[in-house]
């Protein structure tokens, strides 16, 4: 399609005014912040990514949120593991079904492809959890304080029905980021 070749294109052009991922590089680049949250969350023993690199991750969602979502084509590291995850998964389900014959009901085949799937995308839950939470740090850097309405002099007339303020100017609660946080660490554990 052709969103599909100018996000390519983004990542290309990306991909050529920056240096190559270098682990031993420059730590606060794009490539290796993302390389490195991707590399904990795809080991089979998790580690959680360091606050650091999610505060630098957010710092990349604020400055440079065109890249986001382009990290498949921009970073080849990202792309070579992702399109390994993707085959393994889709490997396993055909195979599930192939072998399956009788020997599972459909409920039952649903139910192993269902386990087999939610256990080879693990990995990629918790990077995709791991990049929504430095963006939601981000959104939530660039949020205005509320502002008090004005109050009018006289009072409302009978009748006149008062709009409540606009919800998408209200900033979310202060403790949201930490249910965010527990939703993280539940999902990932």
């Amino acid at each position: 399609s052709a969103q599909k070749a100018t996000a390519k294109n983004i990542a290309a052009a990306i991909r050529r005014r920056e240096p190559p991922c270098d682990p031993n590089g420059n730590p606060t680049a794009y490539c290796n912040v993302v390389a490195r949250v991707f590399s904990a969350c795809m080991s089979h023993r998790f580690q959680r990514p360091s606050p650091d690199d999610i505060e630098k991750l957010a710092h990349w969602a604020r400055v440079a949120h065109s890249r986001r979502g382009l990290e498949r084509w921009s970073i080849p590291q990202v792309a070579k593991v992702r399109k390994e995850c993707r085959t393994a998964v889709l490997n396993a389900v055909l195979d599930l079904q192939y072998e399956s014959g009788d020997r599972y009901g459909s409920d039952d085949l649903a139910q192993q492809i269902r386990i087999a799937s939610e256990h080879l995308t693990k990995s990629a839950r918790r990077f995709a959890l791991c990049m929504g939470q430095a963006d939601q740090r981000a959104l939530l850097e660039q949020v205005p304080a509320p502002v008090a309405p004005q109050r009018s002099a006289s009072p409302p007339r009978a009748g006149k029905q008062i709009s409540p303020p606009n919800r998408c100017m209200t900033p979310p609660p202060n403790n949201i980021a930490a249910s965010n946080q527990e939703n993280l660490e539940n999902a990932v554990a």
